[in-house]
């Protein structure tokens, strides 16, 4: 009697083991402080090979994620969070990251860097320029104010996309 009680027992907490270590299925939406969905932000589980981003509204999925997971969140221009998976749906809030927003320099070849490191003449625009006009679209407000950019217009269209050109087109 007493060897059948500790065989139940013992399966009884092998099944509690397997209950409490099981995947489950994690989904969630991504704001940032005003409320607003982001899209394309990571959402990886940390120490694991499971990830995704978000989609255009804010939201993700992942499959079969351990119970105490926990989900790193993060994107360019937001502070990185960890978070413990939750059960249920989760909403995530991200912060704005002021302090990589300063300057920086992209260059012809492809990367970017400070200001002060590039060996060629830097053209800059800032909020306040731009805004001294009215214009439709953000590549009117910026035709004839940086030396060497040449923006054309295929089609009189309002919404049309321009193409930009800067210092020629090598």
């Amino acid at each position: 009697m007493r060897k059948n009680l500790l065989v139940l027992t013992g399966m009884l907490m092998f099944c509690w083991q397997l209950a409490l270590a099981q995947n489950k299925d994690v989904s969630g939406k991504v704001t940032d402080e005003t409320g607003t969905a982001l899209f394309g932000i990571s959402v990886k589980v940390k120490d694991g090979k499971a990830g995704t981003s978000t989609t255009r509204d804010g939201i993700f999925k992942l499959k079969s994620i351990p119970a105490n997971a926990v989900l790193i969140v993060s994107s360019v221009g937001y502070e990185t969070q960890e978070i413990a998976v939750l059960a249920g749906e989760m909403t995530i809030t991200l912060k704005v990251d002021n302090k990589y927003l300063g300057e920086v320099v992209v260059t012809g070849v492809g990367v970017a860097t400070s200001r002060k490191k590039v060996a060629i003449d830097v053209g800059s625009l800032n909020s306040k320029d731009v805004s001294k006009t009215a214009m439709a679209s953000v590549e009117q407000a910026l035709q004839g104010k940086i030396a060497g950019a040449s923006i054309q217009f295929n089609s009189g269209v309002p919404g049309t996309t321009a193409q930009i050109v800067l210092r020629g087109i090598n």
